[in-house]
């Protein structure tokens, strides 16, 4: 079964909290809750706290990890075309949505896309490479 708990990434570093929905090794929808004490959010202008975009983005990829089933650990291996479209701000719900563009080997690429509510809120082409053991060479 498909669960945040597949990710190796452990708290505060732990960005997906709920898995919506999964079609294995074709997509996945999941869900970023954006605290108020979320500890990225005390020095991110902490008097209108926002939450950061590169956030955004490994979140959009912690997701996106999830999706392959049957595979160790991925790392991001390239990132493209990233838009920032509307600020996050603490109390919303990120929703984190991915399907595969296309596969080859160890090489996954993936588009996503983050949103609030209805709103789209960031989007970007996300390549992770699965490996068996993250500190292995030619990452």
């Amino acid at each position: 079964m498909i669960s945040p708990d597949n990710l190796p990434h452990k708290p505060p570093f732990k960005f997906v909290d709920r898995i919506v929905e999964v079609q294995p090794n074709e997509s996945i929808i999941a869900q970023k809750f954006i605290g108020y004490n979320e500890p990225c959010l005390e020095g991110h202008f902490p008097d209108e706290p926002i939450f950061p975009g590169v956030l955004i983005v490994e979140a959009m990829a912690q997701a996106s990890g999830l999706c392959i089933t049957g595979k160790s650990k991925g790392v991001i291996a390239g990132i493209d075309k990233v838009k920032f479209l509307t600020p996050v701000l603490p109390g919303q719900i990120l929703e984190l949505r991915a399907s595969v563009d296309t596969a080859l080997g160890e090489l996954v690429k993936f588009k996503v896309a983050a949103w609030v509510n209805d709103e789209e809120v960031a989007s970007a082409r996300i390549a992770i490479r699965y490996l068996e053991h993250v500190g292995a060479k030619n990452v």
